[in-house]
């Protein structure tokens, strides 16, 4: 996870906290930054995959049943998901017809046993039904 987050300008880890919901205070250090979401993505992992689309977590739980660095060959979708915009799942798509997608080890680690949870809870309060008449 901190190659991805050292990857990221200022801005875009502050956009990325509001997204998976913790709060980077903007005054912080680049820096600082960066291990404060390193130790919210560690530590509260059920609570940001709380904040992914159904999309997004159906994908990673297909990833974590296949296991770190295993590809799954997709059709390209009509949008980017968060998961691999911010490199939650990391993508290749230099094939013009499929995109490969995989999950890191780390992140692999990180989600395994948390993943379940997630998408039974956005199940359970509505969240997903609301997404699907949204989209």
């Amino acid at each position: 996870m901190l190659e991805i987050l050292t990857s990221l300008t200022k801005s875009d880890l502050v956009e990325m906290g509001d997204i998976f919901g913790a709060e980077i205070p903007v005054r912080l250090k680049r820096k600082e930054m960066v291990t404060s979401l390193e130790d919210y993505f560690s530590n509260c992992c059920k609570t940001w995959l709380t904040y992914m689309l159904e999309r997004d977590l159906k994908l990673i739980k297909e990833l974590v049943t296949k296991g770190p660095g295993v590809s799954v060959f997709q059709e390209y979708p009509d949008y980017m998901s968060i998961a691999e915009y911010y490199g939650v799942v990391e993508s290749d798509d230099s094939d013009g017809n499929f995109k490969k997608v995989w999950l890191s080890e780390d992140i692999y680690n990180l989600v395994k046993d948390q993943i379940d949870a997630a998408i039974e809870d956005g199940e359970k309060n509505g969240r997903f039904e609301v997404e699907r008449i949204a989209l």
